[in-house]
């Protein structure tokens, strides 16, 4: 989960990457990034740790319904 609200501002000069340090690599690098945006909320996490895919709301293209599946 990640809102990305930094990684893709329009005051981001590097559209989509994100750094935590001058020089340093870009941790958004091979990072799989299921639940983004307005999808990012209290109720679709606890949904994900449930394992439970049926209360899981999603509207962003963007976003991937994943669950875990643990007992």
């Amino acid at each position: 989960m990640a809102y990305n609200d930094v990684a893709w501002h329009e005051e981001n000069p590097f559209p989509g990457k994100l750094f935590n340090q001058q020089n340093g690599d870009d941790v958004y690098q091979n990072c799989d990034i299921h639940y983004q945006g307005e999808d990012v909320t209290k109720a679709n996490f606890q949904a994900i740790m449930e394992g439970n895919l049926d209360k899981v709301n999603i509207t962003n293209p963007n976003s991937t319904a994943r669950v875990l599946k643990t007992d």
